[in-house]
């Protein structure tokens, strides 16, 4: 037995609205013809027929629309009126069908013309906004707080050279858009209609990249948040995913979907949240390996007891690596306060072959006006203890910057053993 429907899935741009009426045309002809837009075009086998098409951009619709609302309804009864019935619509794309020879055209080329344009920009600023305001953001990052962690890290700086291609590539569409605008224009005046037919796509390529770009956003995220808060992004995702693919299908209203959103942002807190906290708890139970620390405090001086607490870190790209460790010892005993006594020592090795990068960490580390050179203590090209007697230093070797906190100040016997320890020589 035939199937007396199928489903097509298939792609339109404002800007292809008249090329898309033929193939509506077409379809009829071969005895398809289209019946709603419910998770694809959905076409009814019947026999060949002659029917002409209309594929209007409504100037009140919206992006996210799944089906006509109230005021595209209200703007079909003055359609029909004129000869053309609505069948179905989605996004801001109206599809009529004549049912009147003697129809007359539904708006006027000038009419047509501007809410293509108007369509167009409002879809291109749909899409691209929020990632050119990502892409800001993350660059601001890149520039100031986050440097010396990104620029070691190959995902971010993918991510990073991730969203500028696509950016370039909007501002690309763009400027694309504004040279049709002017053709079409030119178009009009000249010849009183304008054919919007079908243009040369690059949709694919968009879309591959920005679920390249989630994907990096997810692991990115994920080296933020640990184990569990990329396990639980990945799940959102899927569920995201799902519901979207179960609204196309399902086709709500817009408030239904705004209520669907709103809850299941909610529940996606509430669960990020309950899975950060989790991990912390985690972490600070959890039993460190002190084995492959290369410098704890007992390297360099007596200490009570044995560390109890590690946090380390290491991010490598093509510009160089970082290396981070933080070692703690808890005394068993409290201050004057109440306060635990514990003594800290925190440092971070990076290696870069080029020193444009060393020398803007060194700045953003250097902030303290009253410091003390001590380049002759650490045999270093600059050293410097960045308060006096604080026990912080800012080391610079060929190719290495040291950056290392201790509650303590060292002496040149101790300074000459964490160099051998780290191997900065």
């Amino acid at each position: 037995m035939k199937k007396n429907t199928k489903r097509v899935f298939r792609d339109f741009r404002y800007l292809e609205c008249s090329a898309f009426a033929d193939y509506l045309h077409e379809m009829s002809l071969k005895g398809w013809h289209f019946t709603s837009w419910k998770f694809g075009l959905i076409f009814e086998k019947g026999e060949p027929e002659d029917i002409v098409y209309a594929v209007e951009v409504f100037p009140k619709g919206r992006e996210n629309d799944s089906q006509p609302r109230k005021d595209a309804e209200e703007y079909a009864e003055y359609c029909e009126a004129a000869g053309w019935q609505l069948i179905d619509g989605r996004r801001r794309f109206c599809i009529f069908r004549r049912v009147q020879d003697d129809a007359v055209p539904i708006v006027t080329e000038e009419e047509r013309f501007q809410n293509v344009k108007k369509a167009e920009i409002r879809h291109f600023l749909d899409r691209s906004v929020v990632l050119a305001l990502l892409a800001g953001v993350d660059w601001l990052q890149f520039l100031t707080i986050n440097f010396d962690r990104w620029v070691f890290s190959q995902v971010w700086l993918l991510l990073l050279a991730g969203l500028t291609f696509i950016c370039l590539l909007y501002l690309l569409q763009l400027g694309g858009l504004f040279v049709w605008s002017r053709r079409a224009k030119r178009e009009l005046e000249s010849r009183g209609s304008i054919y919007y037919g079908q243009r040369k796509r690059i949709r694919a390529a968009n879309e591959i990249w920005a679920l390249v770009m989630m994907g990096l956003l997810i692991f990115c995220a994920g080296d933020i948040m640990g184990r569990g808060g990329t396990i639980m992004l990945i799940i959102a995702v899927i569920i995201i995913f799902s519901v979207r693919i179960v609204m196309i299908y399902m086709r709500p209203s817009w408030e239904a979907q705004i209520a669907v959103w709103t809850l299941i942002s909610y529940c996606f807190v509430i669960i990020l949240v309950a899975v950060t906290l989790s991990d912390a708890i985690q972490a600070e139970e959890g039993d460190y390996d002190f084995s492959d620390v290369p410098l704890v405090q007992s390297d360099y001086r007596e200490m009570e007891g044995e560390p109890d607490y590690l946090d380390y870190g290491h991010e490598e790209s093509f510009l160089g690596s970082m290396d981070y460790y933080m070692v703690s010892y808890e005394y068993g005993q409290t201050d004057s306060e109440g306060q635990p006594l514990s003594d800290s020592l925190m440092y971070t090795i990076y290696r870069s072959g080029h020193p444009w990068i060393l020398e803007k960490i060194w700045d953003d580390e250097y902030k303290s006006e009253e410091s003390v050179d001590c380049t002759a203590s650490w045999q270093a090209e600059q050293a410097l203890e960045t308060w006096e007697g604080s026990g912080n230093y800012l080391v610079m070797y060929d190719e290495v910057l040291l950056v290392l906190s201790s509650d303590t100040e060292l002496d040149d016997a101790q300074i000459q053993t964490v160099r051998e320890k780290l191997g900065v020589m």
